[in-house]
């Protein structure tokens, strides 16, 4: 496991740091809902990776603590069931293939997934993005792959590390670390990934902060385990509060 964890940090560089930021989030104890569940948002060109991204993070999950649907085919009411179910059974609910503009309706229960009630996680891939729709963007882990380094011209490193990670996730068990339940080990956490996250970016919206610092928490609660560093974590996060902050606060201008 801590091999494939290697290889997808290999593959996916700052944005493989982020997702195993994400999926450590999501086995965190929640503690009276101490944070908000941020979306992830996958988007990028076409064939730039997205659903293999989703993929390869999400076989560190047990099948039966994920569930999958198609954008084209998922139905509203379906969804909104799944979301609000109250079991232990699904963690996390990925919806591939949004390429199209999200109407109102689907834009607030996707909304409402980030509220503190649902013990679900949502992540979305698709061509679609979300910048032109503040309030929901600001809910989201915005990830955009079309630059993703894999596929430069030279990169055969890369490359090979992509059929690694292809053929371990075929071939072997992947299993994720055990859930933890140390209270104190959350707290502690918790605190330094606030501090951190306020220090570094101190001028970021409240609420995109905290997103940041519930995945920083993740890292650090699971660093024992993590192929990468502290520094490596901070700088990933930092640098992409700081991008999806300067587009936020564009679209916040251009709203006017």
């Amino acid at each position: 496991m801590i091999h494939y964890l290697k290889e997808f940090k290999h593959v996916f560089g700052n944005y493989g740091i982020i997702g195993l930021c994400y999926l450590a989030k999501t086995m965190l104890p929640n503690i009276e809902n101490y944070w908000q569940n941020p979306i992830l948002y996958v988007t990028g060109v076409k064939a730039s990776g997205k659903t293999e991204f989703v993929k390869s993070m999400l076989h560190l999950y047990e099948n039966r603590e994920c569930k999958f649907a198609n954008f084209k085919n998922v139905k509203y009411e379906s969804f909104r069931a799944c979301l609000r179910e109250q079991n232990t059974y699904t963690k996390i609910i990925h919806i591939d293939d949004v390429n199209k503009p999200l109407t109102t309706e689907w834009k607030e229960i996707i909304k409402s997934a980030h509220d503190p009630f649902h013990s679900k996680h949502l992540i979305i891939s698709g061509g679609q993005d979300l910048s032109n729709d503040v309030s929901l963007y600001s809910r989201t882990i915005h990830i955009e792959l079309d630059n993703l380094f894999l596929y430069a011209p030279d990169n055969y490193n890369a490359r090979n590390a992509l059929r690694a990670l292809l053929y371990i996730r075929e071939n072997a068990e992947v299993g994720f670390f055990k859930f933890r339940s140390n209270i104190h080990h959350f707290l502690r956490s918790a605190v330094k990934a606030e501090i951190i996250i306020n220090g570094s970016y101190p001028n970021a919206e409240g609420r995109l902060k905290r997103n940041y610092a519930s995945l920083l928490a993740g890292y650090l609660y699971y660093a024992d385990i993590m192929p990468f560093t502290e520094n490596e974590a901070v700088y990933a996060l930092i640098s992409n509060l700081s991008e999806q902050q300067i587009m936020l606060s564009n679209e916040k201008k251009g709203s006017f």
